[in-house]
């Protein structure tokens, strides 16, 4: 990941390598990124279980929509 890319902003990430989640959060949050949304059709999880970073799990049907919401904003 870029970290410059990343600083401030929320990280929507792809775990289709099946990475713990806890390292993914870590990760996003020692690049200074405020959120993060994880895709994964493994994990199971939602804000509460990641402590104070904001952070929650999203199954990769519902991650189609916000991609192509996102890819619209470009």
């Amino acid at each position: 990941m870029d970290g410059k890319k990343i600083k401030g902003k929320i990280v929507i990430c792809d775990n289709d390598e099946d990475i713990n989640s806890y390292y993914k959060m870590n990760e996003v949050r020692n690049l200074e990124g405020i959120g993060a949304v994880l895709v994964s059709d493994k994990t199971n999880g939602d804000a509460s279980d990641f402590d104070e970073f904001p952070m929650t799990v999203i199954r990769s049907k519902d991650a189609v929509e916000i991609f192509a919401y996102l890819n619209s904003t470009k």
